[in-house]
């Protein structure tokens, strides 16, 4: 899906995609764990070279990631919940997950999202958002995989 030398920009679809096409390329890694229905969001808020807001889907089902979409301004698609943070809160931990090999406890979802800050979820029901904390360590996998996207940022 992309070349070991051609750097994917960071936030962008193709990023998304690519971590998803590693998630589903490693079912063996993620049935070890168990499967995943979700439907959730990741939210790159303006700062830095991101002037507008940016929301990407990303849908899975057992175990992999089914479809990745980036939402139009204006767009409020129905899923379980997002995670939203600035560019510099997830440019810092996915360059912390590529220079560690995965995130260290201080990058991880659960320790970004605890104080709601400097990433929280949000979502239409707490039962939802709870799919977060359901599903936290395959998330983690998931985002785990930016270690082999070889990355630009802007």
């Amino acid at each position: 899906m992309t070349s070991r030398t051609a750097a994917i920009t960071f936030p962008s679809i193709q990023f998304f995609q690519a971590l998803a096409y590693r998630m589903n390329t490693a079912e063996v890694k993620y049935r070890a764990i168990g499967f995943m229905d979700l439907e959730m969001g990741i939210r790159v808020l303006a700062d830095g070279p991101v002037k507008q807001p940016r929301l990407f889907t990303l849908t899975f089902e057992g175990y992999g990631c089914e479809k990745v979409r980036e939402a139009g301004a204006g767009e409020q698609p129905d899923m379980d919940f997002v995670l939203e943070g600035r560019y510099s809160a997830w440019k810092e931990m996915f360059e912390n997950i590529q220079r560690n090999g995965k995130a260290d406890t201080k990058h991880t979802l659960n320790h970004l999202t605890m104080l709601d800050d400097p990433l929280r979820a949000v979502g239409p029901d707490q039962s939802r958002i709870d799919k977060l904390y359901r599903f936290n360590y395959s998330l983690q996998m998931f985002l785990d995989e930016a270690v082999g996207v070889p990355t630009k940022y802007g």
